[in-house]
């Protein structure tokens, strides 16, 4: 008889793990089905241990243990993946279930009988390298010397009859590695993302795993539960993109799951990107993360930059003459490139930040932003069959335009900036000869509608593409002119990670425009777009670690955020009572940019820790005890 513990793949189990009575030993990493609440769910092994071991822990359990109905399992995961998956889960204040739902992709827990990959365990045993240092590096370069840098590690590691893993955040970078990589080793590469089909993804997870010859595995996060033990490199490629981060529960971060996992296979990370992040640039500086190939501190200039400051036209930022009311898009030098489009057969990549029509709704009197009247947060003007409406991105109500200003009653509203829509219609009103393409999320809702826009561009003779953040990721090939339209927003968030975010875009624009890169700004004054321009990534990173060291930000502190959302008579008492069990730390409280959900108050309580001292056990049991309904983040990207 044997005493085995089991992780529940359910995100409202109520404990992390379940105890039950086996009549065999099931290995760890096995996956089976439990029942819970008169439910069949699936678990997978966390601990198995014989009775005769555990007679004493049996009898003075406070619980009564359940047998195994079916004892059939499949074992799927290495025990060292699930070591790794416990220690991120406290690290993100998590259940091992919602970890385990993040980490492993839903086909192959709901289809473990038809995973044919049997796990190597001499492998497993023969782990020696393992350290307290974790073997990191990191190279920052372009596109094309990265690519070079990573065949010649997938070379030494076949040499060494060791596999190698490169960590993707999307499909369209997966399909450009996978393409880029593959020549010459065709038979032993492998891409897998859940964009496949079931059957797809099952036979390339048996594929890879069954070769017996080295492999490359291309993939999203999910896949590195894939249990292939002759993984020695995970390489992660745009190591700089958000796509890593979750924004709903648990909040991983895969770029620090890589770091446990690591830490439990004794196999090196290679970091790699154009810009790399603040808190990779810190580490290296620090020793923390050695160099491979290039970490380059400047990009010379290929393109001409032009920044072009539209409050210095003497038409103004209105288009007329001052104070006249004809928003203007394009200024002088941007008109100019449009026009020359067609006659010089070049291509155009227009940028701009914001979705809409205008990414600002207010009052003209009052001075007051029109908000959601769900969640309160700042609405962005559409338009759509010749009719406008009023939409959050925040939780996606929408509703009329608003005729007067809920606030003061006035009939003055106005709109500010300029959304990707505006910039649309003023092409198609002035610049009709010129086809145009378009890629932002509204419109475009899958990976293939985009590589469809894209190979349309590519293959025009001239043309304009309209894109937002999503169609960076796709351009792939060089165009001869690009223009940022605007994103002097960005400047106005208050949030520590956007002048690294606003750096990275323009130099990304930058490295793959060929002849002209045009920087529409009303603020040319500021040092950060002189800095981008020039490529100057070293100066950049001097400038941001000063302000982060001075102000106590990440990399310097760990920061963890509790939002409370209750109703008003509620709220109160609850953050005071959560406020008298952290007494003991460093804590700031203040009301949510969210300031209201579904009629809820919503408030925020930001932790400051230190690095080193997280995970904080006390902390960790603290933050574990409170209701589900209360979210814990670590590592946020917005603090606010």
């Amino acid at each position: 008889m044997y005493i085995i513990n089991v992780i529940p793949i359910s995100k409202s189990a109520f404990k992390d793990t379940l105890s039950y009575f086996a009549k065999r030993k099931i290995a760890v990493g096995s996956v089976i089905k439990i029942s819970l609440r008169n439910k069949k769910i699936l678990g997978i092994v966390a601990f198995s241990e014989s009775l005769k071991d555990m007679k004493s822990s049996v009898k003075n359990a406070d619980f009564k243990m359940k047998k195994i109905e079916n004892e059939s399992s499949f074992e799927l995961f290495t025990p060292e993946f699930i070591k790794a998956v416990e220690k991120i889960s406290d690290y993100y204040v998590s259940s091992r279930g919602t970890m385990f739902d993040a980490l492993v992709p839903s086909v192959i827990l709901q289809n473990p009988e038809k995973i044919t990959a049997k796990i190597n365990k001499s492998s497993i045993s023969s782990i020696t390298n393992k350290s307290e240092d974790l073997e990191m590096f990191a190279t920052q370069d372009k596109d094309v010397e990265r690519i070079s840098r990573y065949k010649n590690i997938i070379r030494e590691e076949f040499a060494k009859k060791h596999s190698v893993f490169i960590c993707a955040p999307t499909i369209n970078d997966i399909d450009w590695l996978y393409n880029s990589i593959k020549k010459g080793l065709e038979n032993y590469v492998h891409k897998l993302h859940n964009n496949l089909t079931k059957k797809e993804i099952i036979s390339g997870w048996n594929n890879a795993c069954n070769e017996k010859h080295p492999v490359v595995i291309i993939a999203t996060g999910k896949f590195l539960s894939i249990p292939r033990n002759d993984i020695k490199t995970i390489i992660v490629e745009k190591e700089n993109s958000s796509f890593y981060k979750m924004n709903l529960r648990p909040f991983l971060d895969i770029r620090k799951f890589v770091e446990f996992l690591i830490n439990e296979t004794g196999c090196r990370v290679v970091l790699g990107d154009d810009i790399l992040r603040i808190e990779t640039m810190w580490r290296h500086k620090e020793g923390q993360i050695y160099e491979v190939g290039h970490i380059k501190s400047r990009y010379e200039e290929r393109a001409k930059i032009f920044i072009e400051n539209l409050s210095d036209n003497k038409k103004n930022m209105w288009g007329g003459e001052k104070n006249e009311m004809a928003f203007r898009v394009f200024g002088e030098k941007l008109d100019e490139t449009i026009k020359d489009l067609k006659q010089n057969k070049e291509k155009l990549f227009l940028f701009t930040i914001r979705k809409g029509l205008y990414p600002v709704v207010f009052c003209r009197d009052c001075g007051e932003l029109v908000r959601c009247e769900n969640c309160k947060h700042p609405v962005i003007l559409y338009e759509q069959n010749n009719k406008r409406f009023l939409s959050c991105n925040m939780c996606n109500e929408k509703r009329d335009v608003d005729k007067k200003c809920r606030f003061c009653n006035s009939w003055k509203l106005d709109t500010l900036g300029v959304g990707i829509d505006l910039v649309e219609k003023k092409i198609k009103e002035n610049y009709k000869d010129i086809p145009l393409f378009k890629i932002e999320s509204e419109s475009v809702k899958t990976h293939k509608k985009a590589l469809q826009i894209i190979d349309s561009f590519n293959k025009s003779d001239f043309g304009i593409l309209l894109s937002t953040e999503m169609g960076l990721n796709y351009i792939k090939i060089p165009v001869q002119n690009s223009a940022i339209v605007s994103m002097d927003s960005l400047f106005s968030i208050p949030n520590f990670y956007m002048s690294e975010k606003i750096f990275s875009i323009i130099t990304q624009i930058k490295l793959f425009t060929e002849n002209n890169l045009i920087i529409q700004t009303r603020n040319s004054d500021e040092n950060l777009i002189k800095l981008a321009s020039e490529g100057n990534i070293g100066e950049f990173y001097r400038y941001e670690i000063e302000n982060r060291k001075k102000f106590s930000y990440p990399p310097f502190i760990k920061f963890i955020k509790i939002s409370i959302s209750e109703k008003k008579e509620n709220i109160k008492k609850i953050v005071d009572i959560i406020k008298k069990e952290l007494v003991s730390y460093n804590i700031s409280v203040y009301p949510s940019s969210r300031s209201k959900i579904r009629n809820n108050e919503t408030i925020n309580i930001l932790i400051s820790i230190q690095n080193e001292k997280w995970v904080d056990n006390n902390l960790l049991e603290k933050l574990y005890l409170l209701p589900q309904r209360i979210s814990v983040e670590v590592d946020p990207e917005n603090i606010l």
